[in-house]
């Protein structure tokens, strides 16, 4: 069952122990655990990626703290409904998750930073992941630079502009030209066909 407001606001509050107002990394910890219906949830309490990214994904004013108008949009960020002015869907969620992976801030995320990202997104899946990440990383990249740029990476996991065919053939030829070097060679044509 969900929590009431009134329950989110007195956990909050209850959290909240040098009063300050806003809930450090620590303290949203001990506000999770506190409305946590099963182990499950309790567990994720412990992975502090886990928890940064969460962190990451309402924290609006990039402070690391969390207000309770902030505590309130996570907690409603499963519901498509209106929360203070905006509305929130699982896409906005998806988008939130992927700005908070890029952890230096510089706009990309490397193959290391995605291969968190996929593994928070899906942490029961992680027999591929290496690869699945090299796929990514070929389909979005359209510099070629091994790393995708923050919007490449909305794009390719939200699909938000759909391709046209000019783009979905780009897409497909950086997925083949495993060197890099702008051409198809038959090895790279037949490693890609084994895929």
């Amino acid at each position: 069952m969900a929590p009431t407001k009134d329950t989110l606001t007195r956990v909050f509050n209850k959290a909240d122990q040098d009063g300050n107002g806003k809930l450090c990394l620590s303290e949203f910890k001990i506000a999770l655990i506190e409305l946590a219906e099963d182990d499950e949830e309790r567990e994720m309490t412990e992975d502090d990626e886990t928890m940064q990214m969460l962190m990451g994904l309402i924290d609006e004013d990039g402070d690391k703290m969390l207000t309770s108008d902030e505590f309130l949009k996570l907690l409603e960020l499963g519901n498509e409904e209106e929360v203070g002015n905006a509305v929130v869907n699982g896409k906005d969620v998806m988008i939130s998750m992927i700005k908070a992976a890029d952890k230096d801030g510089n706009g990309f995320l490397t193959a290391t930073e995605l291969k968190e990202l996929v593994v928070t997104m899906n942490p029961e899946d992680t027999a591929d992941v290496d690869i699945n990440v090299d796929i990514f990383i070929k389909m979005a990249a359209a510099d070629g630079d091994k790393k995708l740029n923050i919007q490449e990476a909305i794009k390719l996991i939200t699909d938000e502009e759909g391709e046209g065919p000019k783009e979905k053939m780009k897409t497909m030829f950086r997925m083949c030209d495993c060197d890099g070097d702008g051409s198809i060679s038959k090895r790279e044509l037949a490693k890609f066909m084994n895929m």
